[in-house]
């Protein structure tokens, strides 16, 4: 049997894990000063929160069933995550200026945000890819965890001793 302090010991892991990749993923964004920066802050967050929903509910469910979470639900969260950064990090941001194209990965690797049109074009399309996976992936996670749950209680195939805790850690 899982302790309620090992639970909840899980549970504070996974949700300082989630706000640390949201964070990270807000932040990047300030690498890209253009329209999409200002757009999150003249929505007061509203654009953020419909970017982040997927993720805010898969971490809700797999927070409401953690007892009884596979490492499949937590490698979907993961992969959910993943996508989120890649989206954050390789979305170009647009501007007032003609040929302008701020990139927070662009920042970070070269200094200068700045890329070619054909580049924008390149991170756009890899940003798009991430983005449908990461709503598949936190899609993935709701119906993982739901399954979990739903097997665990039937009693079938109770989760492997020790398992849940290490893949949340």
């Amino acid at each position: 049997m899982v302790h309620a302090r090992e639970v909840m010991m899980n549970r504070s892991l996974l949700v300082v894990g989630q706000v640390l990749v949201v964070l990270f993923a807000l932040g990047v964004r300030v690498l890209a000063p253009g329209w999409w920066l200002v757009i999150l802050f003249i929505s007061f967050g509203v654009a953020a929160l419909i970017v982040l929903s997927p993720l805010l509910v898969a971490i809700s469910v797999a927070l409401a069933l953690a007892p009884t979470l596979r490492p499949r639900s937590l490698l979907a969260l993961a992969a959910a995550d993943l996508s989120l950064l890649v989206f954050a990090l390789t979305l170009p941001d647009f501007t007032d200026v003609a040929d302008r194209y701020p990139v927070p990965l662009a920042a970070l690797t070269t200094g200068d945000g700045e890329v070619s049109r054909a580049a924008a074009d390149t991170f756009s399309t890899v940003a798009g890819c991430a983005a449908l996976a990461y709503v598949a992936a936190a899609a993935l996670t709701v119906v993982f965890a739901v399954l979990d749950q739903r097997r665990s209680r039937d009693g079938r195939t109770p989760p492997p001793p020790g398992l849940s805790a290490l893949a949340v850690a």
